[in-house]
């Protein structure tokens, strides 16, 4: 691990070294501000905590054609990511609220033109003693325009394409591991969604502005959590890693979430303000 980790840090201050070159020309993309949380939130004192992350991990390939397309799928259940995104919000909001672990059964979400049914997901739960869910769910990151693939929830992603930017993909034939998710504050008895955000990740501040991705070659920078692996001879299909590479995803999809999800929750007006998440290679 010793030299991909390396690799990893060589390659991430390499990047940033471009992204400042961009900067320079054309400003950075920041979000939104979360905006003044406190009259929404002035009743919400206990959160019910849920989250589906995923019990798979999509494993894709991409080439030149799309016939060097393939999917496949990743068991990763008893990696226990889900426990560990419920530790990373109890944490963060410690002190700011009551939270309970409240696993919301997943047959109960339908995503459904790109959207989840969280409203009548929660309407349909039968009465419980908290003021608000704190739902965690995988979504879709889709690759700039000409490609037409994606990221969705916790995978691998590999193959060379020269339509991507990011700080923490600089080298776009190397597998990347990404964890793409969605956080919603939703009311209790109602329904209603106080607050929603897709996670946040230290690309999601550090990417350049358009104009500025457009002068280094890539519409637009990705900002969803991922890492670069650091290596561009990767399988193609989930039954043909090694455990060595199985071990690698575990690793980096369990950094992602303990570097964003307390980001993410402060970027929402939830949890303590937090410096750009640092990633540890």
């Amino acid at each position: 691990m010793g030299g991909r980790g390396w690799s990893r840090t060589r390659r991430l201050g390499a990047s940033l070294l471009t992204a400042a070159f961009g900067m320079a020309l054309c400003g950075w993309a920041r979000p939104a501000d979360a905006g003044d949380m406190t009259p929404a939130l002035a009743d919400v004192h206990t959160l019910g905590v849920s989250s589906d992350l995923g019990d798979v991990a999509e494993v894709k390939r991409s080439g030149p054609t799309i016939f060097n397309y393939k999917i496949t799928q990743l068991p990763i259940a008893d990696w226990a990511l889900n426990d560990l995104a419920v530790r990373q919000v109890e944490a963060a909001l410690a002190g700011r609220y009551t939270v309970r672990p409240t696993q919301i059964d997943d047959k109960r979400f339908q995503w459904t033109a790109g959207n989840w049914n969280i409203r009548q997901a929660v309407q349909a739960l039968p009465p419980a003693d908290v003021d608000a869910y704190l739902i965690l769910l995988p979504t879709n990151e889709f690759l700039p325009y000409p490609s037409k693939m994606y990221f969705w929830g916790p995978g691998v992603f590999s193959g060379r394409t020269n339509v991507m930017y990011s700080p923490n993909w600089p080298n776009h034939g190397d597998a990347v591991v990404h964890m793409t998710y969605s956080i919603y504050l939703v009311r209790a008895k109602t329904g209603e969604i106080i607050a929603q955000s897709d996670g946040k990740f230290l690309s999601t501040e550090k990417g350049p502005s358009l104009g500025a991705a457009m002068l280094m070659g890539a519409p637009q920078p990705i900002v969803g959590p991922h890492l670069d692996t650091g290596d561009n001879t990767w399988p193609m299909t989930a039954d043909a890693l090694s455990e060595a590479q199985k071990q690698v995803v575990r690793h980096d999809l369990e950094t992602l979430i303990q570097a964003s999800i307390p980001y993410t929750l402060a970027d929402m007006g939830l949890a303590a303000p937090r410096a750009d998440p640092a990633v540890k290679p």
